[in-house]
């Protein structure tokens, strides 16, 4: 029988994160934003890694979607007793980023604080932009199929993860991809007239999407392609509308870059680029309790591209499956065909052959980046 991954597991990545990534979190902002031993974050920070969880107070407006899933949150921890180091692991991490809402806005701090690790980021990571522009430029130059490679590309993108720590993987070098459907996706683009991207993180990531979406627009001839953002400061550097602004306005001071920075600005204008957000992308629910209304939109989408790991786990649901599950009977509740880009950085993995299974002893290739998966499931709907 299937099992939630939980945090009380010594050997999984789970218990490693609460025990080591989100105190360090809370520590940043607390350093960053000049918070004294009184403050709200303060006191959280003594919580971690092993005390109860503590209920969410700041509520969204009666009525929200987020709200209710606040309440499912708080009344499983009411009944459950869940601290820390015993609780799924998918509700204590999104449990923390809307605790981390509440306690800011009680310190005091209404912006995005995130943003100044996420803009610093983008700063010293201009250089992997270029090269990625670069690779580009190259790959399209004479309208060769290297679809494939550009998938890459994005994929590299997907390894700039500011919420994990520099020494559980490396985002300088490319994964091995253990499911690649890149020449089965080059022929679903042909026919799509829509496709909505469900993005991951900001900065670098996002850039790599910007890239995947000026193809599809100017050299697959779809119509429109739709960029899904969160709504809230999430997972440290999830991307937010405010971050493809500041990184369109920072391109356009790069001399390399600017030009292309205007292309995607005239294609948002034109409304062949859509950007949107949505507050259940940034919360604790599986993506099979997708609501009617953005079902009914994301169905209209010719192909849904997810990214990440954190999408992976939300539409197959982070459960200790067999590697070997097959994915289609995971996500056959999507209303269309969907596209899953995801480095490996947790341990919920399937659709894989027994074959291609690097390790049946060592888990840590589940999570430490070197892996990858371009993988491709069409709609049974």
């Amino acid at each position: 029988m299937k099992k939630l991954i939980k945090t009380n597991d010594k050997l999984s990545f789970a218990y490693y994160t609460v025990k080591n990534r989100i105190a360090s979190i809370v520590e940043k902002l607390i350093e960053q934003y000049q918070l004294p031993s009184e403050s709200k974050l303060s006191a959280f920070k003594q919580t971690i890694p092993d005390e109860k969880l503590l209920l969410i107070q700041d509520l969204a407006p009666k009525g929200t979607l987020q709200n209710q899933f606040v309440k499912e949150i708080n009344g499983a921890i009411t009944q459950e007793g869940y601290r820390w180091d015993n609780a799924p692991f998918i509700l204590v991490e999104s449990y923390f980023y809307q605790k981390l809402l509440e306690l800011t806005k009680q310190d005091g701090i209404q912006e995005d604080y995130f943003s100044f690790i996420k803009n610093d980021f983008n700063e010293r990571t201009f250089e992997n932009m270029q090269k990625c522009y670069t690779e580009y430029q190259k790959l399209t130059k004479h309208n060769v199929d290297n679809f494939g490679a550009l998938l890459q590309l994005d994929l590299l993108g997907n390894k700039a993860d500011l919420s994990q720590n520099s020494d559980t993987y490396s985002h300088t070098s490319v994964s091995s991809i253990l499911i690649d459907h890149s020449t089965e996706v080059y022929q679903k683009i042909q026919n799509s007239q829509q496709i909505d991207i469900i993005l991951d993180n900001a900065g670098e990531e996002l850039f790599a999407d910007l890239i995947l979406s000026h193809y599809l627009l100017t050299k697959a001839n779809v119509r429109e392609v739709v960029l899904h953002f969160k709504v809230i400061p999430y997972f440290v550097s999830d991307a937010l509308i405010s971050d493809f602004n500041f990184l369109i306005d920072s391109l356009k001071q790069k001399e390399e870059l600017k030009d292309f920075a205007k292309e995607i600005e005239v294609l948002v204008q034109n409304h062949k680029l859509t950007l949107k957000s949505h507050e259940y992308w940034s919360s604790s629910n599986d993506y099979k309790n997708i609501p009617n209304e953005l079902n009914q939109t994301l169905a209209q989408s010719g192909l849904l591209i997810f990214k990440g790991d954190l999408n992976y786990r939300k539409l197959v649901g982070d459960y200790d499956y067999a590697c070997t599950t097959k994915t289609k009977t995971l996500v056959n509740y999507l209303p269309t065909d969907c596209l899953m880009l995801r480095v490996l950085k947790s341990e919920v993995i399937v659709g894989l052959e027994t074959s291609h299974i690097p390790s049946e002893k060592d888990n840590s290739w589940k999570y430490n980046g070197e892996y990858s998966l371009i993988e491709l499931v069409e709609s049974q709907a």
